[in-house]
């Protein structure tokens, strides 16, 4: 009888630490903290790429690269563990469609039989750093199939690159760390707003990966380049981060998908695009003067900040109805 309870004792701790190796462990289980509580320095974030691949079956960690200063470049594949085995297969399939030549049946039946590919690209900034904390919930989220992913890898796979610029992260993440307040400051004015340079915009180099795609000179897009060519995903969304109250440039102009968009970010994107381009108003209002005026001071009057005001024709909607907007002259 005690032999029987022993060997019974023996299953139920195998079969509960089974079950605890299945469980999807959130970026707060591994890192210690909950999202926006702080940034998350290159080692944690790798830290939780690892633990995530290795408790998710839906999940597999490349290292693709390493920066100048010897940090990782890492890319996390999530699909559905099905696919997991094939991926090269998947990889063959969409790499088929690049032929010209591909008969209109085959490319048909490539679409309906082989998921697509989204790249999601966190941080090219690294002093925009609410980017990659968002890349790890969004990894988390999909790996643990949370209610507002589920599906998504019925019909995708899915490439999350959690930080483009691990140097400048770095750079930015320790200077922050010593120089915000508890509990942080809200008011933008505030020293822990404002890193002195070069922050952590650029590179090891000073070089802003955001305009290395053309060039490729810096070995991050270099690697990054040569993953993207491997997988030749369908969908690319990269992921910046701007201040609540800061306009965003979006051509054509259109309104923000947010609700709740502050009205210097709903309205001044008209004028900023219209200043920039000659239209709408153009052929309304006529050319404008002055046109060798600075963005920054452009910026400066469309957002009502201080500044020295407009004095050349203006043209404004008047009314925040997109479907019934008019433009007039002032």
């Amino acid at each position: 009888m005690g032999r029987l309870t022993l060997v019974f004792g023996v299953l139920l701790a195998l079969g509960a630490t089974h079950g605890r190796a299945q469980e999807i462990p959130s970026p707060a289980d591994v890192l210690g903290y909950g999202p926006g509580a702080r940034f998350t320095d290159t080692q944690g974030v790798f830290r939780y790429a690892r633990h995530l691949s290795e408790a998710s079956p839906r999940v597999q960690l490349v290292r693709y690269g390493e920066t100048p200063e010897g940090r990782p470049l890492i890319l996390l594949v999530l699909a559905r563990e099905d696919r997991m085995d094939v991926l090269d297969q998947i990889r063959a399939r969409i790499d088929e469609l690049r032929d010209p030549g591909l008969s209109d049946f085959r490319a048909a039946e490539i679409a309906r039989e082989t998921p697509a590919v989204a790249w999601l690209a966190y941080g090219v900034h690294g002093d925009e750093a609410s980017s990659t904390e968002a890349a790890l919930w969004t990894a988390y989220d999909i790996a643990g199939a949370a209610s507002e992913a589920a599906g998504i890898l019925d019909s995708l796979v899915v490439l999350i690159d959690p930080m483009l610029n691990p140097d400048g992260r770095d750079r930015y993440v320790q200077w922050y760390r010593g120089a915000k307040t508890d509990p942080p400051n809200r008011y933008a004015d505030a020293y822990e707003h404002a890193p002195p340079w070069p922050g952590g915009r650029y590179n090891h180099y000073l070089f802003d990966l955001n305009r290395d795609w053309a060039w490729a000179v810096q070995p991050e897009t270099r690697a990054r380049l040569a993953q993207y060519a491997r997988w030749n995903p369908q969908v690319l969304v990269d992921f910046h981060e701007m201040s609540y109250t800061s306009s965003y440039f979006f051509f054509p102009p259109a309104e923000p998908v947010n609700p709740v968009a502050v009205p210097t970010v709903r309205y001044s994107r008209w004028r900023i695009v219209s200043r920039i381009t000659g239209s709408p108003d153009s052929p309304r209002c006529g050319p404008r003067p002055r046109a060798r005026r600075s963005f920054s001071r452009t910026m400066r009057r469309s957002t009502g900040t201080t500044g020295e005001r407009a004095t050349s024709s203006w043209c404004r909607p008047t009314t925040p109805r997109r479907s019934t907007t008019s433009w007039r002259c002032s």
